[in-house]
C-alpha cells in the first residue's frame, strides 16, 4: 500500500519524539488499529531500503533516526509509491491547466491512477476555487482548457509561482521542499521556466534602478521578477492584456515614456497596456510626488485617522505615512503582496487596536479596503513616532543650521511637536477664516465652466503662473480632489515652494460645476507656502465638510458676509 501525507507527517512527528498511539489516532480521527496499520506500512517502505524501523512499546510509537536520513527518505518517495490526498491532487490538477498545455484527462488519469469519474470530480471541485478568481474551465479543440479575466489568471500563476520560487543572486532557485505533491509542482514549475531569460529580467530591473536613482528591497525584486516571467509568457502564447482603468492617468505621469523606453526592451511597444501595467507594478514600491491619485487620496484618509487618534497632525509622520501607503494601495489594487511577516510581538498592540479602529472608521475616504499588513505598518509608524525618542545630533545640526530665532522655533515644533510645550508663543491657529476673505468668495447663481471661475481669480488678483497650476491639475486629475460629494477642494503652492502669501479662495454654485465627471457645488482653492499650513488647513475644511447638510445650507446663501458668517458660527459649535 502506498504511503499517505498522514504517514508522512506521522513519521516527522515520532522522531525521536515518543507519542501515544492514542493521541495520534485522536489528532487524525483514526482509530488505534488504524495507526497500527499506518506504522506497518512505513516500515514496508523503511525496511525496503534498509532503514531503522518505526517500534511501538507500551503503547507508545518510537523511531530514531538521524533527521537528514529521514528528510531524505521522504524526498527520495516515488510518485508510485505515494497516494495523493484529494487536496492534493486537486492542487496538482491545477498546476497542469496553469502551466501545461494540452492537458489530457487521460494522462491524469494515468498520473495519479485514478479513475476518469474521480478527476472530473476533482475538476468540479476546483471550479468554486477558481470562482473566487474570476477563472472558469472551457473547451476548445476537443481540450478543456483553463480561462476568465487575463489579469486574475496571471495572478493565480504568480501565487503557486512564489510558493516555490525565490530569486537569490539573480538566479531562479527553487525552495528545497520535501514531499512527492512539491516536488511534482515543481517539476512542472521547472518545465514552465525552462525558457526564461534571467538575464533579460535583471537588465530591465537594473535599467529602472539606474534610471530612476532607486534600489529595490530583495522582496520586491523577488515579486516584480515573477510577475514578469508570467507576463512573458502569456504575451508568448498570445494572451495580450488590451485595455487598462487608469490608462489615460498612468500615460499622463512624467515617468511614462521612461518606462516604455525600459520595457520596450523585453515587451513590443505595441502593447502598450501591457508595459501599463507593468509600470505601475514597478510604481508599487517606487513613490513619486507626482502621483496625484493616490497622493491626494492618501493625505485626505491618513488626516482623518489622525484626527480619530487624538494625534497632532505632523508633517513628518504624515509623509512617513504616505510614503508607505501609496505604494501599498498599488499592491492592493493589483493583488500584489510584498510576502512579510507580521511579527504582533514587535508592536503595541493598544497603538495597534487603536490605529485599526481609526482606519476602519474612515475606509470611506479610500478607494481601496486595507489588509492586515497595511494596518499593521501603519500602526507600526504612529507608534515609533508616538516612542521615538529626540536625536542629539540631529537637534544640534538643526540649532546650527538655522539662525533665525523664529524660524529654528517654527522647525522644532513642527520636527519636535510630542515632546514640546509651547511655553513662548501661543499655538499657531489655522483658522480658514484667517485666509477666506470677502473679496475671494464668489457665488454663481447661474451655470459657469471652471474657465471662467480661474479667470476670476487672475482678475481677483491671483498670478498667472498659480492659475496655470490650477488648471493643469484640475483638467488632469480633478475628480481625485473631491473631499465629499459635491465639494471640492484644491490646494497647491508648497509643492513649488512659494513664498508668496497663503489664500483661500471659495466658490459656490448653484448649479453643478463639472470636474472630470464629477458635479460639485462647492470649491476650495488654497494656495499656501507650506506642507504644514497645507496639511494644517486641509483638516479644517475637512472637518467643516463634515457638518451635516453643509452643502444645502451654504448654497442658499447670497453674500460673501453670510456664507462668512455660517463658516464662523459652524467653527464654534
Amino acid at each position: 500500500m502506498s504511503l499517505s501525507r498522514i504517514d508522512l507527517d506521522i513519521l516527522i512527528q515520532i522522531n525521536n519524539n515518543a507519542i501515544s498511539i492514542n493521541s495520534l489516532a485522536k489528532k487524525y480521527k483514526l482509530t488505534d488499529r488504524s495507526i497500527r496499520y499506518c506504522i506497518d506500512n512505513i516500515n514496508y517502505y523503511l525496511n525496503k531500503r534498509s532503514i531503522s524501523s518505526v517500534y511501538i512499546k507500551n503503547s507508545k510509537i518510537y523511531l530514531n533516526l538521524d533527521n537528514n536520513i529521514l528528510i531524505n527518505f521522504i524526498k527520495e518517495l516515488n510518485t508510485n509509491e505515494y497516494t495523493f490526498s484529494p487536496s492534493e491532487r486537486k492542487k496538482l490538477i491545477l498546476f497542469y491547466f496553469l502551466f501545461k498545455n494540452n492537458v489530457r484527462i487521460s494522462k491524469l488519469e494515468k498520473y495519479f491512477n485514478v479513475s476518469r469519474t474521480t478527476i472530473k470530480n476533482d475538476i468540479k471541485n476546483l471550479k468554486s476555487y477558481l470562482n473566487n478568481f474570476e477563472l472558469y474551465f472551457y473547451i476548445s479543440d476537443n481540450r478543456l482548457k483553463l480561462g476568465g479575466k487575463e489579469k486574475k489568471l496571471r495572478h493565480l500563476k504568480f501565487l503557486n509561482i512564489i510558493e516555490h520560487v525565490d530569486i537569490i543572486n539573480e538566479e531562479i532557485e527553487f525552495i528545497n521542499k520535501i514531499y512527492p505533491n512539491e516536488k511534482s509542482e515543481q517539476k512542472i514549475l521547472k518545465e514552465y521556466l525552462k525558457s526564461i531569460d534571467i538575464k533579460k529580467i535583471n537588465f530591465i530591473i537594473h535599467s529602472f534602478e539606474n534610471k530612476f536613482k532607486y534600489k529595490f528591497s530583495n522582496r520586491f525584486r523577488k515579486v516584480i521578477t515573477i510577475y514578469i516571467i508570467v507576463t512573458l509568457e502569456r504575451i508568448r502564447n498570445n494572451n495580450i492584456i488590451n485595455r487598462k482603468n487608469n490608462a489615460d492617468f498612468l500615460i499622463k505621469l512624467p515617468e511614462y515614456k521612461k518606462f516604455k523606453n525600459i520595457l520596450s526592451n523585453i515587451i513590443d511597444k505595441n502593447y502598450k497596456y501591457e508595459i501599463l501595467h507593468l509600470m505601475e507594478y514597478f510604481l508599487s514600491d517606487y513613490y513619486k510626488e507626482s502621483f496625484y491619485e493616490n497622493k491626494v487620496i492618501s493625505e485626505k484618509f491618513l488626516i482623518k485617522v489622525l484626527e480619530t487618534m487624538n494625534i497632532s497632525i505632523n508633517k513628518e509622520l504624515i509623509d512617513k505615512l504616505m510614503k508607505y501607503l501609496i505604494p501599498a494601495i498599488y499592491r492592493i489594487k493589483n493583488n500584489f503582496i510584498i510576502f512579510d511577516s507580521l511579527d504582533y510581538n514587535a508592536i503595541n498592540l493598544d497603538v495597534f487596536c487603536r490605529t485599526k479602529y481609526a482606519i476602519e472608521e474612515n475606509l470611506s475616504y479610500l478607494n481601496e479596503p486595507l489588509r492586515e499588513e497595511e494596518i499593521y505598518h501603519i500602526s507600526k509608524i504612529i507608534e515609533n513616532h508616538i516612542t521615538k525618542k529626540i536625536s542629539l545630533k540631529e537637534l544640534l545640526l538643526i540649532i546650527d543650521k538655522h539662525k533665525n530665532k523664529n524660524q529654528l522655533i517654527q522647525i522644532l515644533k513642527n520636527r519636535f511637536d510630542k515632546f514640546i510645550n509651547d511655553d513662548i508663543f501661543e499655538s499657531k491657529n489655522y483658522n480658514i477664516l484667517k485666509l477666506l476673505k470677502k473679496n475671494n468668495i464668489f457665488i454663481f447663481n447661474k451655470p459657469i465652466t471652471l474657465e471662467k471661475i480661474l479667470n476670476r481669480f487672475l482678475y481677483n488678483g491671483l498670478d498667472n503662473k498659480s492659475i496655470i497650476e490650477f488648471n493643469n491639475i484640475v483638467t488632469n486629475f480633478g475628480k481625485y480632489f473631491f473631499i465629499y460629494k459635491k465639494i471640492f477642494l484644491l490646494s497647491t503652492g508648497y509643492i513649488n515652494n512659494n513664498k508668496d502669501k497663503s489664500n483661500l479662495y471659495l466658490v459656490i454654485s448653484k448649479s453643478p460645476i463639472i470636474i472630470d465627471d464629477e458635479e460639485a457645488n462647492i470649491l476650495f482653492f488654497m494656495h499656501v507656502n507650506n506642507r504644514t499650513e497645507h496639511l494644517e488647513y486641509i483638516s479644517e475644511i475637512m472637518k467643516l465638510a463634515d457638518i451635516k447638510d453643509f452643502v444645502e445650507n451654504i448654497k442658499v446663501k447670497n453674500t460673501s458676509k453670510d456664507i462668512i458668517s455660517y463658516i464662523k458660527n459652524a467653527i464654534n459649535n
